[in-house]
């Protein structure tokens, strides 16, 4: 299960969220109101909390690792979300990402039908 995590894309910006024009159309903010909109995925769900983790790669120059580095609590976001996928149904599956992926990696091999750990590799 995935999300998207909408921030304002300069820093200190009140967000201007997304609308309905006319036409039914979503008109997302341009210019110095522009959203950052990236994917990210689910990894666990707390029901009892109403809450729900994620995993940001912190790396130099990535949009939202400075975007979190710089947040301060009580900041507004959006989410834009949940979405989910399909997963192949096969009896081998290799997946391959950068860092960034893990957390996809993790949830896929977690769900697939094909969830032999033993067979199961990580590296960062």
């Amino acid at each position: 299960m995935h999300f998207r995590l909408i921030y304002p894309q300069k820093h200190g910006v009140k967000p201007v969220w997304p609308y309905l024009n006319e036409a039914r159309r979503t008109v997302w903010p341009e210019g110095d109101e522009a959203l950052m909109r990236p994917i990210y995925t689910v990894r666990t769900i707390d029901r009892e909390a109403r809450s729900f983790d994620f995993d940001i790669f912190m790396h130099e120059g990535g949009p939202t690792a400075n975007w979190a580095q710089r947040v301060e609590e009580g900041c507004e976001i959006g989410l834009l979300g949940p979405a989910g996928g399909w997963m192949p149904k096969a009896d081998h599956m290799l997946m391959a990402g950068d860092e960034t992926a893990h957390s996809g990696h993790r949830s896929y091999s977690r769900t697939s039908a094909c969830n032999d750990n033993r067979a199961c590799a990580s590296q960062s």
